[in-house]
């Protein structure tokens, strides 16, 4: 458990996540992003689901509570010497009271009690205040992440794979197997397995051992999960895309944060994927 202390104010108090039942977290989290840019709703199970794909700890985490109900919430994700914010949300009511600012700040303090080196978080580009806030807080923008969709019932994208290439099932999921080209967003990192429905194809010149390319997924038949999806050049790149797509027809795809310099990203918008989110990575580096 984090060493933690108790910020408190004469209306607010914030407390460790962990103090609070999911029940109660799931109510804030809904709550706070019900009229957010992009409207989140979590059920218990995709809450406890997020909880453990982005390593949340929860003791971490912080709530903020006030009038005797949880007002607030903010997520600390670890991995290794990294952190993660995400779920950083205050219900409607208690807005422009300075708790988003009081929770973020307790945040910083538990990532360098953890011993965490470098914090990161994304944001939406048109959220101005939530931008300057963590600016004041030293988080610097590094990139712009783009969460694309493509819709089932599509045309068929016509990309085959270059003459001489087979394609495989990947059986390792190592960071070495994937040669990843961008550095991956946080919520896209493969990590031991942690994505319990974690598909992957791997394509390869005859012969050769080292994958070319690599398509990492996962699918229920309705909607789908790309994590990574990279290749040497963009037939490749693009030729996992059609077999993917192929395998599951019916089924629309979410490819969240690519970054926009992805070499694939305007092959992606060809193939028919869309924009539905517009984000800046940010960091605050701690030591």
């Amino acid at each position: 458990m984090a060493c933690y202390h108790l910020v408190m104010t004469s209306e607010m108090t914030i407390v460790p996540a962990s103090a609070l039942s999911v029940d109660d977290l799931l109510s804030v989290f809904n709550a706070a992003y019900a009229s957010y840019y992009y409207p989140i709703y979590l059920t218990r199970h995709s809450f406890q689901d997020l909880v453990a794909k982005e390593h949340v700890d929860l003791d971490s985490s912080v709530a903020a509570i006030a009038n005797h109900r949880a007002v607030g919430l903010g997520l600390l994700g670890m991995r290794g010497s990294r952190g993660w914010v995400g779920g950083m949300g205050v219900i409607p009511d208690y807005r422009r009271k300075g708790i988003a600012r009081r929770m973020l700040k307790t945040l910083i303090d538990e990532a360098r009690m953890n011993r965490l080196n470098r914090l990161v978080l994304e944001v939406i580009v048109d959220n101005v205040k939530a931008i300057i806030l963590y600016k004041e807080n030293g988080f610097i923008t590094e990139r712009e992440l783009i969460v694309l969709t493509l819709s089932g019932n599509r045309v068929a994208t016509g990309e085959t794979l270059p003459e001489g290439i087979t394609i495989r099932a990947l059986d390792d999921l190592s960071l070495e197997a994937t040669q990843q080209r961008q550095p991956c967003a946080w919520q896209r990192e493969i990590y031991a397995g942690n994505i319990s429905d974690l598909a992957g194809m791997a394509a390869y010149w005859q012969g050769a051992g080292t994958p070319v390319g690599v398509c990492l997924f996962s699918c229920d038949g309705n909607r789908g999960s790309i994590y990574e999806l990279t290749g040497d050049n963009t037939d490749i790149g693009m030729g996992l895309l059609n077999n993917l797509l192929d395998t599951y027809p019916q089924s629309g795809f979410t490819y969240l944060n690519v970054d926009e310099k992805d070499p694939l990203l305007h092959e992606l918008y060809r193939a028919g994927f869309s924009d539905y989110a517009r984000q800046y990575e940010m960091a605050l580096q701690l030591t």
